[in-house]
């Protein structure tokens, strides 16, 4: 029983991809086996280099064809700082004139009022 090479490789580009998505930038290079075997359309691939995002399996991305035996290579070019979340917080806007809410004491009011005799 053998392996589906196309489904292979997508499995491992879908996981640089989601890696570059992820901040993580990835890049990808193609290899070939560089012996006798090697065909005339992949020999031009060999040592391409590129984004995971610009890959396309067959186009740029190995497997070429059915019997290819080239595979890529994966690497992490960098990495892209994200900026931390923040959470927003609501403000509760207070009209002073209605006293809505209560005004805070100062701490010299509330002194006052514990020392009071």
């Amino acid at each position: 029983m053998g392996f589906d090479r196309y489904q292979v490789a997508k499995e491992k580009l879908e996981k640089a991809q989601n890696g570059n998505s992820q901040g993580v930038l990835m890049a990808f290079t193609v290899n070939t086996l560089e012996d006798q075997r090697v065909c005339s359309d992949c020999l031009k691939f060999e040592g391409y280099t590129a984004n995971v995002s610009e890959a396309v399996i067959g186009k740029n991305h190995p497997p070429f064809h059915d019997d290819c035996r080239c595979f890529a290579t994966y690497s992490i070019e960098g990495i892209r700082k994200q900026e931390p979340k923040t959470k927003e917080i609501p403000v509760k806007e207070v009209d002073m004139q209605t006293k809505e809410e209560p005004r805070k004491k100062s701490l010299a009011m509330l002194i006052k009022e514990k020392f009071k005799r």
